[in-house]
């Protein structure tokens, strides 16, 4: 036992190696949501080479062990963001910063209603003049969007076309309540798109009352990006 262990340690010192460089080494660093220096708090932390895990304290700051000598590669879980994967260096504090997840916003739905039986016996009257609008908001609702959906209408030429489907427009909201970045994630007609945005783009600001209940949505006080889904349908009555 004794030879071998003088064995090993001649080896090492050949190959230019302490006994402690092989020994695992430590990862340290700290978590923030991206564009901020909010810290993310309870995080989960885990070496994709030996699954080594931990997790991020109130300051974002975390401790990892792992049994690389030069690079790791770690993927990150937290509330509220993108899982994301960082290539990193041992022994050093390093500063990450996750994307954070956009806010889906309760559905708009908005319903054309049409009368079958007045529409067959009707067809030289055109569809769009037979049809009531319904609208309707799923789930939970904010008050700004109880008024901003009163903005939403079908357009003519889609009842006519009979377009179905759901939009899915991003924005931000600023601090002083107005709406910014506007992005369409998906469209259905361009007539009903270019409306949808047009709604958005010309709402008045919020309140600051409305801006707060906005993001307490999330619970975290960063710079937000939401999503809101509209669904345009027809309904025979």
């Amino acid at each position: 036992m004794m030879l071998k262990n003088l064995l090993t340690v001649c080896f090492l010192a050949f190959m230019g190696l302490s006994p402690s460089s092989i020994k695992a080494s430590t990862i340290v660093g700290f978590l923030y949501y991206e564009g901020t220096n909010l810290p993310i708090v309870g995080a989960k932390i885990y070496s994709v080479y030996t699954g080594d895990s931990a997790l991020s304290d109130r300051q974002g700051w975390f401790s990892l062990k792992v049994d690389s000598m030069e690079l790791e590669e770690l993927e990150i879980e937290a509330a509220h963001c993108y899982g994301q994967r960082f290539e990193v260096a041992n022994r050093h504090h390093h500063k990450l910063y996750l994307r954070v997840l956009p806010v889906e916003l309760p559905e708009l739905r908005i319903i054309a209603l049409y009368d079958n039986h007045r529409r067959r016996q009707n067809r030289d009257i055109d569809f769009h003049r037979r049809v009531a609008i319904e609208r309707r908001i799923m789930g939970p609702s904010l008050a700004w969007l109880k008024e901003i959906i009163d903005e939403f209408e079908y357009t003519p030429i889609a009842l006519e076309m009979g377009v179905e489907g759901r939009i899915f427009l991003q924005f931000s909201i600023a601090e002083d309540g107005s709406f910014k970045d506007f992005k369409l994630m998906r469209g259905v007609l361009r007539e009903i798109d270019q409306k949808t945005l047009a709604v958005f783009q010309n709402f008045r600001n919020l309140s600051a009352e409305e801006y707060q209940a906005t993001l307490d949505l999330r619970g975290i006080e960063v710079q937000e990006v939401y999503i809101q889904p509209i669904r345009f349908q027809i309904e025979a009555k």
